[in-house]
């Protein structure tokens, strides 16, 4: 799934608005964390965490894969 960076928290996590119109809290992935640097409005490549469950009024996680 693609999502767009819109926010950038601090200790690899990020807001991406993801495609299926969902905001979510967005944690960079050990493998490319100091690889590839990310900035606000970029693109990615995220998979969202299905085993958690969802709470209302709160942000779902994913993990960035890819830039």
């Amino acid at each position: 799934m693609f999502g767009r960076v819109v926010e950038i928290y601090g200790n690899e996590r990020m807001g991406v608005f993801c495609e299926d119109g969902k905001q979510r809290v967005g944690r960079i992935r050990g493998k490319i964390k100091k690889r590839v640097w990310i900035r606000k409005g970029d693109l990615v490549i995220v998979s969202p965490w299905d085993w958690e469950t969802p709470i209302p009024d709160k942000l779902g996680k994913c993990e960035i894969t890819w830039r």
